[in-house]
């Protein structure tokens, strides 16, 4: 099932709730902060400052390289915060006589900035020592270098690899084309000797013979054997005698050609690396170490206040996720923005079935508590220069119109004149309480309509015809346009009512009730009841809608609070001094708070029993 939406919590709502809370996070976490960076000692700050450029655009034969620069920085500055380079500084150090010093200590120490404008690296050494701060900034530059020189190295022996084993496999090639290219000479020159030399044998014969002397035609053969002999050496200089030895010597060339290339490329790439190895153009170690800025206390300080706002807010909507009701009286006081006026008991703790203990059991801790709503609320009222004051809260039987009546009675006692309004057209609890269940007169509904406030309202007054407070009902219908009229009709009788001290108007609940921001709207100053276990996503939207109003909360009362352990032994006490018997509330002499005495407990000031104990005189004429 879905939630409402006024049980919502909000991480704002929540910081308002336990705004001390939320303070008390942010400044542990300051002071730890503060108390850390001026515990830590003083560190010392030295910085090497290198130029580079990619190391392809140095080169002789072969120029490809990064499309942008800027690239090829943060490579590098990635390169020199790289494990590599930590554990080459590392040993580094510890060569110097820097011992004990491992990877992560340099990882942890070293700081590499870049700048987007240039291609200038930063590499920033901090240690405790200024010895170890230059030894440490100067140790990773050559570092990195050095991590730049093995790497180039690397790449270039596996390349080299790479170009011998082809060299190897040409070679191979050329051996076998060679086989066949001299393979194939030697069966031609032989086939052609072979057939020359038969035919000399045969003229050789014929000389030995006794006449010894050649035919003409004999003659001709030998000089043609002569010729022969002569284009077959001449074939054989310039390797025409067949198509496969020509093709055989053209592979061969291409082989030896290839394997030229190779050697070549090798020897290029040997002087390219050398010329790019590490790509640094300038490097600048540094010559020593300086203190280490002072705004690092400041920056950890604003840094420890934003982690502390953070866990506080955390921290507030935790505890508001898992407290959305009131536990305690003081709790409402962060939420509504305002003080505690007083904490008024349960009635039923004291076993008071009368909804006015002021008047009917004067000595229960529930009366006194009252008496301090009125005492405390007359102090605020003097102060902020209030006449008119509404009363309100979250919801109907909060216990609003009981707080309302019992605190006029008791502010009537004092001797101050108190004028009620029973502003809640829907209930009209307080018309109920103070004229009976069948009270049925003209009031506020005819006042807003434009009727004379004078002629409605009437005294209400306790059976000890001293203390009277007067009462404008709910009247008997709203009219139309009930709202537009009251800002009206009714702050103009309100202003009108002269021969009154105080006014307090029972409102209608404010998040229930659309009338009671008008109600409230012509009060000087508005006190909301809170009761206790009562929502307190609920109570935050009270404050934000009085504030949208501009009448922020002038105090809360606390109803139906658990009963406090010293004050019900208190006035127990109080009531068996007085009477004799702790269970007797009967006639008790007048409080130091109060002017006027006291009614007899047993009488009430309006029951239904007894209308004939009212007396309806208006205290305005």
């Amino acid at each position: 099932m879905k939630s409402d939406q006024s049980d919502q919590i909000t991480v704002t709502g929540s910081i308002r709730r336990y705004p001390l809370f939320f303070a008390a996070n942010i400044i542990l976490c300051v002071a730890i902060a503060f108390a850390f960076s001026k515990s830590a000692a003083t560190k010392f700050e030295a910085t090497s400052v290198l130029v580079i450029q990619d190391p392809q655009t140095q080169r002789v034969f072969t120029t490809a390289g990064y499309s942008d620069p800027k690239r090829y920085v943060a490579d590098q500055a990635a390169i020199i915060g790289s494990t590599n380079v930590y554990a080459a500084t590392a040993k580094r150090l510890e060569a110097a006589g820097f011992a004990d010093i491992s990877a992560s200590d340099v990882g942890g120490s070293a700081t590499v900035l870049t700048s987007t404008e240039s291609s200038r690296i930063e590499i920033t050494y901090s240690a405790a020592t200024p010895e170890l701060a230059t030894a440490g900034a100067g140790a990773m530059l050559e570092a990195y270098k050095e991590v730049k020189r093995t790497e180039s190295a690397k790449n270039l022996e596996s390349t080299a690899s790479g170009i011998d084993k082809s060299v190897a496999d040409v070679d191979k090639q050329i051996t076998t084309a060679s086989g066949s290219q001299a393979s194939i000479k030697k069966v031609l020159t032989e086939q052609q000797i072979v057939g020359l030399t038969t035919t000399l044998q045969e003229l050789n014969d014929r000389i030995a013979t006794p006449t010894g002397n050649l035919t003409v035609s004999e003659s001709n053969q030998l000089g043609a054997i002569a010729s022969k002999l002569q284009s077959l050496v001449s074939a054989v200089q310039i390797q025409q005698l067949d198509p496969a030895l020509v093709q055989a010597t053209n592979e061969l060339n291409q082989l030896v050609a290839r394997k030229t290339d190779l050697l070549k490329r090798k020897d290029q790439l040997a002087i390219d690396s050398e010329l790019g190895a590490s790509g640094v153009v300038l490097a600048s170690a540094p010559s020593s170490a300086v203190p280490a800025a002072k705004t690092g206390t400041i920056k950890t300080v604003g840094v420890a206040g934003v982690l502390g706002a953070a866990m506080g807010a955390g921290l507030c909507y935790a505890l508001s996720v898992r407290r959305k009701q009131f536990a305690g009286r003081l709790e409402p006081e962060a939420v509504l923005q305002a003080p505690l006026l007083s904490d008024v008991p349960n009635f039923k703790d004291e076993k008071i079935n009368s909804g006015l203990p002021v008047i009917t059991h004067p000595t229960s801790a529930s009366a006194e508590a009252l008496r301090f709503v009125a005492s405390t609320l007359g102090i605020r009222m003097e102060a902020s220069g209030s006449r008119v004051i509404a009363m309100t809260s979250a919801a109907h039987g909060d216990g609003k119109t009981s707080i309302l009546a019992n605190t006029a009675f008791a502010l009537a006692q004092t001797g101050l004149r108190v004028l009620t309004i029973d502003a809640d057209q829907e209930h009209g609890s307080l018309t109920k309480l103070l004229g009976g269940e069948t009270y049925a007169e003209a009031g506020l509904a005819e006042v807003v309509a434009g009727e004379d406030m004078n002629d409605l309202v009437r005294e209400i007054q306790a059976n000890d015809n001293v203390t009277s407070i007067g009462l404008l009902s709910r009247g008997l219908a709203p009219p139309k346009g009930f709202d537009a009229l009251v800002g009206q009709n009714l702050k103009r009788a309100l202003a009108e009512a002269n021969d009154v001290d105080l006014i307090l108007i029972d409102c209608p609940p404010l998040l229930q009730i659309a009338q009671a921001a008008s109600l409230i709207n012509v009060a000087d100053a508005v006190v909301v009841v809170v009761n206790h276990g009562g929502s307190i996503v609920l109570h935050e939207e009270i404050r934000e809608r009085l504030n949208f109003i501009g009448r922020p909360p002038l105090g809360y009362v606390y109803n139906r609070a658990p009963l406090r352990k010293e004050l019900a032994s208190y006035y127990v006490s109080e009531r068996f001094v007085r009477s004799g018997s702790p269970e007797n509330d009967g006639p008790a002499e007048p409080n130091s708070a109060v002017t006027a005495s006291l009614p007899n407990a047993k009488k009430v000031i309006a029951t239904k029993a007894r209308r004939t104990d009212v007396k309806r005189n208006s205290p305005l004429k």
